[in-house]
């Protein structure tokens, strides 16, 4: 069976055992299908996917073979090492335990290990749930897992499918978001912890996307002395996460 699930990678690939995954309910991160013209499998599995709620992404061939020794047919899935779980579930579920809402959104962040220490700190500072960026950011593989020390499995994994969805939903579920950059104003220390907050922090090179910085209801930056312009962005989350569970639990 085309299958590699090694400490390297988890992903399936060839169109029979990715067709598997989906009628089997596997909790599928992306697919990716070769581009350039489709070949019978690729074309195929593309009229299957289309209207369905899938992360379908087009990478060149080279990028494919380095993914995998086996034939791939110009098809690979990510599969992720958890189930994925519902914006609205989780935050209804922290309101019924008596809990204020705190949840991470990682804006594009790509690197594995970033992710998993991101995750680690999430676990030991309470935050109820990590948002995900289907379309760009790091592949869940087994880096990760072993990244967060297990923290993948203890912290609630959300997909956002669509930045301006994900956003109207986060405010029709009353929670604020507080976008974390070096370009803000006002310190960490001038939290807003008592309500129910979404925090931001960006990718490593990019940053936070101007969509969110603009729907944001506050920002917010790590005081620093001089000599350097920002943290690591799995640093940044610890120092913020600490900051949020020291004045909720004050």
């Amino acid at each position: 069976m085309n299958q590699q699930n090694s400490e390297e990678e988890l992903l399936v690939y060839g169109y029979h055992p990715v067709a598997e995954a989906i009628s089997t309910g596997k909790p599928i991160h992306k697919i990716i299908l070769q581009s350039g013209d489709f070949n019978e499998h690729t074309k195929k599995l593309w009229f299957e996917l289309k209207g369905t709620d899938y992360i379908v992404q087009r990478w060149p061939k080279f990028k494919l073979d380095k993914l995998t020794k086996g034939n791939h047919q110009g098809i690979i899935a990510f599969i992720s090492p958890v189930e994925f779980a519902q914006l609205s579930h989780v935050v209804a579920s922290v309101f019924e335990q008596g809990e204020t809402p705190v949840l991470c959104w990682l804006d594009g962040v790509s690197d594995v290990r970033n992710l998993g220490a991101i995750m680690r700190s999430a676990a030991c500072f309470g935050v109820h749930a990590v948002i995900l960026p289907a379309k760009a950011g790091a592949i869940l593989s087994a880096d990760v897992v072993k990244s967060s020390a297990g923290a993948i499995y203890h912290v609630p994994l959300i997909l956002s499918k669509s930045t301006q969805q994900t956003l109207q939903e986060l405010s029709q579920l009353g929670v604020h978001i507080a976008a974390i950059t070096e370009k803000a104003v006002e310190d960490i220390e001038q939290n807003q912890a008592e309500n129910p907050t979404c925090l931001v922090l960006g990718d490593e090179g990019k940053g936070i996307s101007r969509e969110i910085l603009e729907f944001a209801d506050a920002q917010y930056k790590i005081p620093m002395k001089g000599g350097v312009a920002s943290l690591n962005v799995s640093v940044a989350a610890g120092l913020v996460f600490y900051e949020w569970f020291r004045k909720i639990n004050s």
